[in-house]
């Protein structure tokens, strides 16, 4: 064995900061489609959510991502995501998510390495598909899902989250009833689609910016045939235990579902105006336990809750379903029909530059009894037209990717403006001359 001393100096070279080229770490563009991909915005069992934006309309969307090689370890996992994708594509109502578009990335059954994203359609496993290749030509191919990509509109925040962030992790009565309002009538109208949720609880439910509650979450929803006039009875056992109503927790091999939602809805109105559940897990965490508080259905009202809402939860939380209230008997109630008196609020810009501090107007205060005049528009006679408001920077994890996707406009409008202008743009009034 032949063994060398070195030195240092032989491999270690100083160079002078002049020499080292400063490289930015850039971000890995990717498009789904027409829609940009941003950062991970939250995950699931079978895979993760990301922002992303449409670079046809610039419609913030969500987009949510699912590994088909982790759905198969669940039992009837990729028939139920399907199913699922199937059910949201049908579903239109303003408290109900919206599935804009479903892409997939798919691989040649031949060729391995022929991987690429189109629209998917239910049978796009069963018969080959059209293929565009690089250099023009067109062949068709079978193909096997790798991934679902499913294009949902986007909401910033679950009702959890709002609930864990509000001032004593408590909702205004005012705010949780008009929550639950939106909730009775998105389940109002599911269950005329015949559709039974089974997992109806605060997590399970998105606000979007304009404070609009979305139900999502269809993965255990119960599916009936729309020309069976039969009641909608659920024959397994599924849902979160809290949530989970007397006749379930009972054993019942059979149960009606709609009055099972209603439970839940119930559940769900009394957590969110005291953070606490009717019927709760014990210190010892017994499960069996919890059941039995569910089955025996006795709960404790709270005192602050005024004699209406006390009425509504006795008639929601009823522990026998037949005398337990229907969806539009709640909608019919008293405390359900009150008006909810609101602040009207302005909302903030999306995809915007800030103003620098030294240009920026103060914002005027918004009254909740009159309309304001918005800039842009022509004030009243006599009346002076609103100082444009400051703009905020938006929160979104899409600057980077934009920035990237974008950096050739950039670096040419520098090149021949100088400057991109406080807005991204140069004012007229300082823009280079034209030729003619």
């Amino acid at each position: 064995m032949l063994s060398q001393r070195h030195s240092s100096s032989n491999f270690i070279h100083k160079i002078d900061s002049a020499e080292v080229i400063w490289m930015a770490n850039k971000s890995s563009i990717k498009l789904i489609g027409s829609y940009l991909l941003g950062k991970q915005i939250g995950k699931g069992s079978f895979g993760k959510v990301k922002e992303g934006l449409c670079s046809e309309t610039l419609q913030r969307v969500a987009i949510k991502i699912i590994n088909k090689t982790r759905v198969k370890r669940s039992a009837n996992g990729i028939q139920g995501v399907i199913q699922e994708i199937k059910l949201l594509k049908r579903l239109k109502h303003p408290n109900v998510i919206t599935l804009i578009d479903v892409f997939c990335k798919v691989q040649a059954v031949d060729d391995e390495e022929q991987v690429g994203i189109f629209n998917w359609f239910s049978t796009i496993e069963d018969e080959p598909i059209l293929w565009q290749m690089e250099d023009g030509t067109q062949e068709e191919h079978h193909v096997e899902v790798l991934k679902w990509y499913l294009v949902f509109e986007y909401c910033p925040c679950s009702l959890q989250t709002l609930i864990d962030q509000s001032s004593e992790n408590l909702l205004a009565t005012g705010q949780g009833q008009r929550f639950f309002q939106q909730l009775m009538q998105g389940v109002d109208y599911l269950h005329s689609q015949n559709i039974v949720h089974r997992d109806i609880k605060p997590g399970n439910m998105l606000i979007t910016p304009d404070g609009v509650l979305k139900i999502t979450d269809f993965g255990i929803a119960e599916q009936f045939s729309m020309y069976d006039m039969k009641p909608m009875r659920i024959n397994n056992f599924a849902g979160t235990h809290q949530f989970l109503s007397p006749e379930i927790t009972a054993g019942s091999l059979s149960f009606d579902g709609p009055k099972a939602d209603v439970w839940a809805c119930g559940i769900t109105l009394y957590y969110m105006l005291t953070r606490r559940f009717p019927f709760d897990f014990d210190e010892e965490l017994n499960l069996l336990s919890l059941y039995e508080r569910i089955a025996n259905g006795a709960f404790e009202m709270p005192a602050e809750f005024p004699a209406d809402l006390q009425e509504l939860m006795t008639q929601i939380l009823h522990r026998d379903p037949k005398l337990r209230a229907s969806v539009q008997d709640v909608l019919k109630h008293a405390w359900a029909q009150k008006p909810v008196l609101l602040t009207l609020k302005t909302l903030e810009p999306f995809l915007t530059y800030p103003v620098p501090p030294e240009e920026a107007a103060p914002s005027t205060p918004v009254s909740p009894l009159k309309m304001p005049v918005l800039p842009g528009q022509p004030a009243p006679k006599g009346k002076a037209a609103p100082p444009p408001r400051p703009v905020v920077p938006c929160i979104t994890t899409l600057i980077p990717y934009l920035e990237e996707l974008f950096m050739e406009e950039i670096e040419q409008t520098l090149a021949t403006r100088g400057s991109l202008g406080t807005y991204g743009f140069v004012p007229a009034s300082k823009s280079a001359p034209t030729s003619p």
